[in-house]
């Protein structure tokens, strides 16, 4: 008699960091939105990155690449997360000194 085969189980795929980064990059591109929260939004973003890397090396090294894309959406995601809280204070400076400036001339 002979035996049946054992059916091969899929190769669990790490997704984790990859899906880690996505959340830390979404939460800090919506805290970056925010004046006053740029310094949760900066942790985040940092966060989002080092996930997201990590997470596209994993993927890398998988032969399906699955979870590459929310990696590198980590990654921009991170990215963002550092760069729009620097636009928006410069943005709220400036609107602050010219309000400033029109007050200073009318008296």
């Amino acid at each position: 008699m002979q035996q049946m085969p054992m059916p091969q189980q899929p190769v669990q795929v790490k997704k984790g960091l990859s899906i880690a980064g996505m959340i830390c990059g979404i939460v800090g591109i919506v805290f970056a939105f925010i004046p006053c929260m740029f310094f949760i939004a900066w942790p985040l973003g940092i966060l989002g990155i080092i996930f997201g890397g990590i997470g596209l090396s994993n993927a890398n090294k998988n032969p399906n690449k699955e979870g590459k894309r929310m990696a590198i959406t980590a990654i921009v995601l991170g990215v963002l997360s550092l760069i729009v809280p620097i636009i928006t204070y410069f943005l709220i400076v400036a609107t602050v000194e010219s309000e400033l400036t029109g007050l200073i001339f009318l008296l």
